[in-house]
């Protein structure tokens, strides 16, 4: 069976991590995230007007994720009165929030999406005698 191996699917995280910090920076002898937070905190030093945006987020398992990647970053993430739970306001940088969070959060909800896919397959495939089950979507 396919283990959802929470230290793997970290590791992807990261990786992505340090893709967007390679190609947002350069090569840097920090740490990734200490990369990317560099880069808020010289937007914020700057003295940028921080902007809201604003995401949709549908699945219940990759807002826990997107919030988790909000708190990382030293991002504010909130709900304005009458958005949906499924709706989320974010502050930050604009360079930040319009170049990178877009593409970092996508990577890293591909890598949990991927794996925990791969793991309920795994689980419908033992619950399933004929141990063929497709592929819904």
């Amino acid at each position: 069976m396919t283990d959802l191996d929470a230290t793997a699917t970290a590791h992807a995280i990261l990786e992505a991590e340090e893709r967007l910090a390679r190609m947002v920076c350069g090569d840097a002898e920090a740490a990734p995230v200490e990369v990317l937070r560099e880069m808020i905190a010289r937007e914020r030093a700057d003295g940028c007007t921080e902007i809201a945006m604003k995401y949709s987020v549908t699945d219940p398992l990759l807002r826990v994720l997107f919030v988790a990647l909000c708190r990382r970053y030293g991002l504010t993430a909130f709900r304005r009165a009458g958005q949906r739970k499924t709706t989320f306001s974010v502050e930050g940088p604009p360079r930040f929030l319009q170049e990178v969070w877009p593409p970092l959060f996508d990577d890293c909800a591909r890598a949990v999406v991927s794996r925990a896919k791969a793991w309920i397959q795994a689980v419908a495939a033992q619950l399933d005698d004929r141990r063929d089950v497709a592929e819904d979507g």
